[in-house]
């Protein structure tokens, strides 16, 4: 079978999509999964009437319509994927975009198929900060690759209770896409993530998002580790009210 690669990208009233879906076009097929994210601060259930006709002004791209959790709605672009006879798709997001050689891309991309070796691969990626306040001298590290590739979309899901962990819907196996875990590398193109240009009204809002759907998740998280482990949960409660006893109790000594 011919290699095929397409786009995946979850996106909500995100203006920043029309750069996303500039810098693809090189692909034969972008899916877009436009709908409200469950408990996104805003009413409307899909993207504004100006914004969807942008989008379906792109002729390699197919929009569907689908509201609900983060993790369901990204498997959608992996279901139309398999459903479409793609063997490979890109996840990318709509505050992102694409620059580099795809020609190399795709070659690279269809090598590292044909070799069969891994379901998933990196792609380079620039604009991803995170903060790393136990480095006293270097508080700031930039992520330089992403696990980004998905070859054989055919039995991949995103796990129901967290939108960066992909499964097997057959052996079971999960991937946590915020690590790279020693994925290969595929070079020949980059993903700049740049979220600056965005309404600030909206931002707030996706802010706001981000925030309870981390919290939300690592809640979940949590429970999962004290129902697996309830005995190590516990000795970790009765050690937090053992800090914070002997906290309060070091206070009081200090006020006396």
């Amino acid at each position: 079978m011919a290699f095929k690669l397409c786009a995946g990208i979850s996106a909500y009233n995100d203006k920043l999509i029309i750069r996303t879906l500039e810098s693809l076009r090189t692909l034969e097929r972008v899916f877009v999964i436009d709908g409200r994210y469950t408990n996104f601060p805003m009413t409307e259930e899909f993207s504004d009437i100006e914004l969807r006709s942008k989008i379906a002004g792109y002729k390699n791209v197919t929009s569907y319509r689908f509201t609900g959790k983060e993790p369901e709605k990204r498997t959608q672009y992996l279901r139309l994927a398999e459903e479409s006879g793609f063997n490979a798709i890109m996840v990318i997001d709509s505050d992102e975009f694409v620059v580099g050689d795809w020609g190399k891309f795709l070659q690279n991309a269809e090598k590292m198929y044909d070799h069969g070796r891994t379901r998933i691969a990196c792609v380079p990626c620039r604009g991803y900060i995170f903060d790393h306040p136990e480095l006293a001298d270097q508080p700031r590290q930039a992520k330089t690759r992403w696990p980004r590739l998905f070859f054989k979309p055919a039995g991949l899901k995103y796990d129901p209770d967290f939108h960066a962990t992909l499964m097997n819907q057959f052996s079971h196996a999960k991937f946590d896409l915020n690590e790279e875990h020693g994925y290969p590398l595929v070079e020949g193109i980059t993903i700049i993530h740049s979220s600056a240009e965005r309404d600030p009204l909206y931002k707030s809002r996706r802010d706001e998002y981000h925030t309870w759907l981390m919290e939300k998740e690592a809640e979940i998280r949590a429970m999962k580790q004290e129902a697996s482990d309830p005995k190590g949960a516990m000795l970790e409660i009765l050690k937090g009210i053992h800090e914070s006893t002997f906290k309060d109790h070091t206070s009081t000594i200090e006020e006396a």
